[in-house]
């Protein structure tokens, strides 16, 4: 129709057949359906139940890296940073927060979830300790994920 009234009583091939159901006296659509726009369910949906597994088998699931420069955050010393394998579910909840729209992501909020430690730390790190601690974050990441981003 390219926005174009066709004028009273004129068919259109959109409407045809429908009929018309006016709002009571008052109401604006315009104004209820951007009200609803940015609506938060009223309570969040409950995460599913994820087991904590005992894995076997020869394959590491965490390595710690002494750090060569110390820092201290929050007072305390933070002199290593174990790092470990991320289970299925963390991946997918991850997806939604740092999934960029061209379909790369940023890997320092990954590798914090392997850590434990906030991403503007991880990128805060002496360089020999960062090249450590992210060779590691990196060999631990999902297949998914090892070659995007």
């Amino acid at each position: 129709m390219n926005g174009q009234n066709k004028g009273a009583g004129a068919p259109d091939e959109v409407t045809d057949g429908i009929e018309e159901f006016p709002l009571p006296e008052g109401v604006a659509l315009d104004a209820m359906l951007e009200d609803g726009a940015d609506a938060k369910p009223s309570r969040p949906a409950p995460k599913p139940e994820v087991a904590d597994l005992a894995f076997t088998g020869k394959r590491v699931r965490s390595r710690t890296v002494d750090l060569a420069f110390p820092f201290e955050i929050d007072g305390r010393i933070v002199d290593s940073v174990t790092i470990r394998r991320l289970n299925g579910f963390e991946i997918a909840e991850l997806a939604g927060v740092v999934i960029k729209a061209d379909g790369g992501f940023d890997r320092y909020e990954v590798f914090a979830a392997m850590t434990g430690l906030p991403a503007p730390v991880l990128r805060g790190l002496d360089q020999d300790d960062g090249v450590d601690v992210l060779a590691v974050c990196q060999d631990f990441l999902p297949r998914v994920l090892a070659t995007g981003g």
